[in-house]
């Protein structure tokens, strides 16, 4: 160095002025400064920052000895930096913390740390290699400096926090700038609702996004109605003026008439219906659902990154904000959009946004991210919080209004305006429809890939609608608790406003539903009158009773033949009838009735919920029940207990979360109650393979090994210490399964860990009841076939199939061989729990038999059954000793026995009715819940119940 001043070099290569400090005795005793908390300003350190050395007027840094060998950590986020610039020959010894810039010749700094910038650094923690400012002048930055605000490097995580970020961009000034979301790389927010609107994180939903039934409606199908109607009146008119024939015509009108009434209806509440089914809509619950699983969730919700404020109230914290603007328009009054007709309202500005938030589910406390923003598809249904009618014309404005139209460049002219707001702000209750999708632990619900159909409603005549994206649905009434209110008028007239205002709404709701109401009565009645008036004023409505009047009695009376009736069936309507000769006779819906005794029931309390598959066990004088369907979209979770002595119904409680709710396998040693696989959910479902074991005593619940594979309602009993499962439905709920499996268990706990396998049963299928009497294993009845679930239904629909229901009746002997028995008196099916044991009989109650042959209606079983115990063994004893050695013989012996000594019916139930429910206490018969008839006359199923029922019981031996 050809330099008259002393420099030397250091460690890292870089040549300064100044000799080199000789090595002391003793190391140096800190590489850097400590730094307190100081909530980012240095000067608030006070004795603090002088017990650490730290300069709080800026004017001195601590100095520190020369290091060698280790590199000094000279990146940190806040400002405890150092940084490159300038050296000047006369500066003082580099200090720990050095500023950006030009230092001054008297050694002072001017610049404070707090405003200080941290390079780069590297993955070890060290700074990046960058060149320094000139020796003297200013600071004449390079391609390679990097000195300065430093841009945010972070990583991408997807987690949403609530709050600023401290570690952003920072202003001008040196300090972080305290902005609420995604960072922007440009300009300064002086608006923060402008940046909000703005976001890519907000979703600005359209008026697309709300219910229309054109929209839903396939316009094929529309286009092709319109275009067969205006055929029809071309036709029906021609004819009736060729020809004075209104037939036709009158055809097309009644068509004409059905199917706009249809059109009306569904669009004026088609929304109510699908908030009706979004309501029926059976919650999932978060720690089972599956990847890519169609759920709803309700819960709480959570704001995100990105709250969001309402546009008129200004609530804060909200996730999801809706406000409105109609115009009404008459004759000569302006339209609110291009499509704004006249004597109606029209939208003229729409504020509608919806964010990323959490929720959680109350089902099983999991949170999840609801994948709102960013621009997803989004279908909310919520509630208007809000309602505000304005008319210029006859009242003055209120300036928060005023206002709020200023703000938007919307004239306040004489026009009749009115204004709705609804939002979902921060511990709402929601409901949300989505796909569940698991990434990286985080658990978020997603829109579905396709819209979600609601399929036809029937009984409230609404066509098929179609759910896109995510669905919001949201009526917790606990956000208005408070709401606010702003008039119309100025405050010398508040006070009569604020007596009518919630009178007038209620009123003018009211007078909605009732106008329409009255139009769709008005046009049936129109078109009703019309068809009336063209029919009579044809003539062939006058010839046609010129003819009836005149008719010639060609066949007299005892021509007309009555078909014979049974006996059983004389209480029922009459069959059709037969003339000239030509017999055409229908089956009469009671063809499958038997004769019965009536029996003398009694009603007692009833259960607490109604039940459809449910499950039942009988320990002494309480009977245990399970589960079951309440409708097809719900499933009871629970048990509840019956006092047969007490007659009352009490000691609630819950079922394992994982335990299935209908189509169960249960059974008792008189004390533990074993329950095995069923269905989980409502609809048709997939079954579980989880076992359970129940203490009654203590009430506790335990495992026990699952089934090799799933099954719907296998016959399960207790025989010879091992707990057996037969049959059933195999996964797909349909196919019947021959599987036999025996598990040994005692006092409740289970003494293998796996299945084994016995000898399958000789018939397989679901709903047979299954029973141990005197040391001998008997199945009885059941069905091949069942409901299955339809083919790419996310809630798995329930679809019909074919069913065989069977009277056949097994029983597994000392060899292990099944045997079979005389059959029932007729087919019966779902009977798992509608049996009993009484007197060495077995009583059954109720069931379904096969289905109606002309109608395929199924047929419920209105009769109760006795199998005789006794007349079994009756013939055994002297047959099978003379055909020991004949299998084939000996298996005829058990089809020997008369089926009126076996079988008998023993008298009729209150009404038909499938999956009861069947106890037996003191010489009475108790059933409960269950699906009953239509009627007297019309065995098909419809209602469930929660009834209970009770007959004195006296069997024949």
């Amino acid at each position: 160095m050809g330099s008259r001043f002393p420099s030397h070099q250091l460690s890292n290569g870089l040549y300064v002025s100044g000799r080199p400090e000789q090595p002391k005795e003793r190391a140096p005793t800190m590489s850097s400064v400590a730094m307190p908390y100081t909530g980012g300003d240095i000067k608030r350190s006070g004795e603090l920052g002088k017990m650490f050395d730290i300069p709080v007027d800026g004017s001195k840094s601590r100095k520190s000895g020369p290091i060698t060998g280790a590199p000094s950590r000279t990146g940190s986020f806040g400002g405890a930096a150092s940084h490159s610039g300038p050296i000047m020959p006369n500066a003082a010894a580099r200090a720990a913390y050095t500023t950006s810039g030009a230092v001054s010749s008297g050694g002072t700094g001017s610049v404070s740390l707090k405003k200080s910038n941290s390079g780069p650094l590297n993955k070890h923690g060290e700074p990046v290699k960058k060149s320094s400012g000139p020796q003297s002048g200013g600071v004449t930055p390079s391609g390679r400096q990097n000195s300065g605000p430093i841009p945010p490097v972070l990583p991408t995580t997807g987690l949403i926090t609530s709050g600023p970020i401290s570690s952003g961009p920072l202003n001008s000034s040196g300090a972080p700038r305290k902005v609420s979301g995604p960072l922007e790389s440009m300009g300064s927010m002086k608006n923060p609702g402008y940046a909000v609107i703005h976001n890519q994180a907000v979703t600005v939903l359209s008026q697309d996004d709300d219910f229309s039934f054109r929209k839903n409606f396939p316009k094929l199908i529309l286009w092709s109605l319109i275009l067969l109607f205006v055929m029809g009146f071309i036709a029906g008119g021609f004819i009736l003026g060729a020809v004075h024939n209104a037939i036709l015509l009158i055809v097309v009108v009644v068509l004409f008439g059905a199917v706009a009434s249809f059109f009306i209806w569904n669009t004026c509440f088609g929304r109510r219906a699908i908030m009706a089914y979004i309501a029926r809509y059976p919650d999932a619950e978060l720690r089972n659902a599956k990847n890519g699983q169609f759920v709803k969730i309700s819960g709480v919700v959570t704001c995100g990154n990105v709250p969001l404020e309402s546009s008129f109230q200004r609530v804060p914290r909200c996730v999801y904000t809706s406000t409105s603007l109609y115009e009404y328009r008459g004759w000569d009054s302006k339209a609110a959009n291009p499509t704004h007709r006249r004597f109606s309202w029209g939208l003229r500005s729409l504020e509608r946004r919806a964010v990323d938030f959490y929720i959680s589910d109350f089902q099983s406390g999991l949170r999840a991210l609801v994948k709102t923003g960013y621009g997803a598809r989004v279908t909310p249904y919520v509630d208007d919080s809000l309602v505000i009618d304005a008319n210029p014309g006859a009242e003055e404005l209120s300036p928060d209004f005023v206002k709020w139209l200023g703000e938007r460049n919307l004239s306040s002219d004489d026009r009749i305006m009115r204004m709705k707001e609804g939002y979902i702000k921060e511990g709402s209750t929601v409901s949300v429809m989505g796909v569940v999708q698991r990434n990286d632990n985080v658990l978020m619900i997603v829109p579905p890939p396709e819209p979600i159909t609601t399929g036809c409603q029937w009984a409230k005549c609404i066509f098929p609608a179609s759910l896109e994206g995510i669905v919001l649905r949201c009526d917790d009434t606990s956000k208005n608790d408070v709401i606010p209110v702003h008039w119309i008028l100025f405050p010398s007239k508040i006070i009569v406003q604020e007596l009518n205002y919630h009178r007038e709404m209620v009123r003018s709701s009211g007078k909605q539903k009732s106008t329409k109401l009255v139009i769709v009565c008005v046009v049936l009645l129109g078109f009703g009158l019309i068809g009336d008036y063209l029919w009579a004023s044809s003539p062939h409505f006058a010839s046609s009773s010129y003819i009836s009047n005149r008719v010639p009695h060609k066949y007299p009376q005892s021509n007309v033949i009555i078909p014979k009736q049974e006996p059983h069936l004389a209480d029922t309507k009459p069959q059709k009838i037969k003339v000239d000769g030509v017999h055409d006779r229908s089956l009469s819906a009671t063809f499958a009735d038997l004769p019965a005794p009536e029996l003398k029931w009694e009603k007692m309390a009833n259960a607490p919920v109604p039940r459809l598959d449910g499950a039942a066990i009988q320990i002494k004088d309480l009977l245990y029940v399970f589960a079951g369907y309440g409708t097809i979209d719900f499933v009871h979770s629970h048990v509840d207990i019956y006092n047969f002595t007490g007659n009352t119904w009490g000691g609630r409680f819950d079922m394992p979360k994982e335990m299935a709710h209908s189509h169960l396998g249960m059974v008792t040693d008189g004390r533990h109650i074993y329950v095995v696989t069923g269905q989980y959910g409502p609809q048709c479902r997939g079954p579980t393979a989880r076992n359970f074991v129940l203490d009654t005593e203590t009430r506790e619940w335990q495992d026990l090994p699952p089934l090799p594979v799933p099954r719907y309602a296998p016959a399960t009993q207790l025989w010879r210490g091992r707990l057996h499962v037969m049959g059933g439905s195999k996964e797909n709920r349909h196919t019947p399964a021959l599987e036999h499996w025996s598990l040994a268990v005692k006092d409740g706990k289970a003494l293998e860990k796996e299945w084994r396998t016995e000898i399958p049963i000789p018939r397989g299928g679901p709903h047979r009841a299954c029973v141990v009497v005197n040391d001998r294993l008997l199945i009885i009845g059941g069905q091949e076939g069942d409901f299955m679930a339809k083919p790419g239904s996310p809630i798995f629909k329930c679809s019909r199939r074919n069913e065989i229901v069977y009277d056949e009746v097994y029983m597994l002997d000392d060899e292990m061989k099944w045997k079979p028995l005389s059959p029932m008196p007729k087919s019966d099916s779902h009977i798992e729990f509608a049996w009993a044991i009484v007197n060495n009989s077995i009583v059954i109650a109720g069931g379904t038999t096969e289905k109606h042959p002309i109608t395929k209606k199924m047929v419920l079983v209105g009769e109760v059954f006795q199998f005789n115990l006794d007349t079994l063994e009756q013939p055994n004893n002297w047959l099978k000793s003379l055909f020991a050695d004949s299998q084939e013989t000996s298996d005829l012996i058990y089809q020997s026995v008369d089926i009126d000594s076996t079988w008998s019916v023993i008298g009729k139930l209150p009404y038909r009715v499938k999956t009861t429910l069947v106890g037996f206490w003191n010489g009475w018969l108790y059933f409960t819940s269950g699906q009953r008839d239509r009627g007297p006359d019309d065995p098909a199923p419809k209602k469930v119940i929660a009834d209970t029922w009770r007959t004195k019981l006296k069997l024949n031996s």
